[in-house]
């Protein structure tokens, strides 16, 4: 288990295609204990893992993946669902847009600490996460070149001008390192 005074992270990968977001993703869930749930639209990139049903929601142990549907964020906050990791894996794909929906994953986010689940969101790009208020949660970054400005959203964050910094060191950096990264953390 966890020790006292634990929290927990909401993170967002950013990066273009192929700079190296899945590879990244796949060595954190190599090495974490905890369990670890991949929302995905299609699973072309976890092939390899198994499928979780619905009805083993509450119990699975060690790492599946469960398709997308327009239910699953109403279904994962209503359900005791601790301690774990949520991939929502290529966000553009999910298409969170029915006011249930929404809802269903803002509280999902908002109850994060309570639960004691991380929630790691990936993207090709800033505009491609949305609803634009999981930028008010205080996110940790893991940014790879993108050419999706921070512009876009600057009116959401915390403090713009150190993202678009950052961004910019990143992009001048990934010219010669096509996949570099590194973590960012608003705080």
């Amino acid at each position: 288990m966890y020790k006292q005074g634990r929290h927990s992270k909401l993170i967002l990968i950013i990066g273009s295609p192929r700079t190296g977001k899945t590879t990244l993703l796949k060595k954190i869930i190599e090495n974490t204990k905890r369990r670890v749930l991949i929302l995905t639209k299609d699973g072309i990139q976890w092939e390899h893992l198994p499928i979780l049903e619905l009805k083993d929601l509450h119990k699975f142990q060690g790492v599946y993946k469960i398709f997308y549907n327009k239910a699953l964020f109403q279904i994962l906050d209503t359900t005791n669902f601790n301690n774990c990791i949520i991939v929502c894996d290529d966000f553009r794909n999910l298409q969170v847009k029915s006011t249930k929906e929404l809802d269903a994953l803002e509280a999902i986010v908002a109850r994060k600490a309570h639960r004691m689940n991380d929630i790691i969101i990936v993207a090709h790009g800033f505009t491609q996460i949305k609803p634009k208020y999981l930028y008010s949660h205080n996110p940790d970054f893991i940014l790879f070149k993108t050419s999706d400005s921070v512009n876009t959203i600057k009116s959401e964050l915390l403090n713009p001008q150190k993202v678009i910094d950052f961004q910019q060191k990143i992009n001048e950096i990934a010219k010669t390192k096509p996949r570099y990264f590194e973590r960012f953390k608003m705080d």
